[in-house]
């Protein structure tokens, strides 16, 4: 169908007639159907997007074409993070950088960002997500800013999922501590701060309890005790 819309575009062309436009048009939808066309995988679809890419420069640009290249080009990001294949993902990024609009360079960052995050923390333990993260942010392959920003949000994530285990079980002063320490590393996180003024809530709520407990009971040197251990762990309380 490709080869018969050419040639009725180059018949009709230079032509200076309306029909001009709506034999483009066809011309146009042959093409994106099938740069549109449901792909096996990854690779199969990088191949079709290079041809399509290929009619483009071959046959020019048009608003329609572009918008086909944009979205087509997103797809295959996101069939390579569902496959988890970066190096397929990071030569797609390089050969179209230039080729797609802003707003879904922006997009495919994003997108790459997630595939270098989730491909090597995929079999790590929280607390080894966390360092691989931090590690990963330190790179070439994430050192621009929206890379980075997106690298932060799963290193957020991932602080997250540690937090919300340890008031899980309820370890109230370790969750303090290890919010303290995310926070250094996300200073922005109002989620990691909320998290962390829970924890102090917690602990501090408990030392009060067994205080009062001990001090009713009329043991006031371990009530005495249990104060001052928390006045030294929490000295600005």
């Amino acid at each position: 169908a490709v080869p018969l819309g050419a040639a009725r575009w180059e018949a009709v062309c230079k032509e200076n007639s309306k029909s001009v436009a709506s034999v483009r048009n066809e011309f146009d939808i042959l093409a994106a159907n099938y740069v549109n066309l449901i792909p096996a995988n990854a690779t199969v679809y990088s191949s079709t997007l290079d041809w399509f890419s290929t009619f483009i420069d071959r046959w020019g640009n048009t608003a329609f074409l572009q918008k086909n290249l944009d979205s087509s080009f997103i797809n295959l990001l996101v069939l390579c993070n569902k496959e988890q294949d970066y190096p397929l993902a990071k030569s797609t990024y390089e050969k179209y950088k230039d080729k797609v609009s802003q707003q879904q360079l922006t997009k495919s960052e994003e997108i790459i960002t997630d595939i270098i995050i989730l491909s090597a923390t995929d079999a790590l333990s929280t607390e080894e997500k966390i360092v691989e993260t931090n590690r990963l942010l330190t790179t070439k392959d994430l050192s621009n800013s929206v890379r980075q920003k997106r690298a932060q949000l799963h290193l957020e994530s991932f602080w997250l999922d540690k937090l919300n285990s340890l008031m899980n079980s309820r370890e109230y002063e370790e969750g303090y501590r290890a919010a303290a320490l995310a926070l250094n590393q996300l200073p922005k996180s109002t989620k990691i701060k909320a998290m962390q003024n829970n924890f102090y809530n917690n602990s501090i709520a408990i030392i009060h309890n067994n205080f009062a407990r001990q001090a009713n009971g009329g043991n006031f040197d371990e009530a005495q005790s249990i104060l001052e251990a928390g006045l030294e762990k929490f000295p600005e309380d």
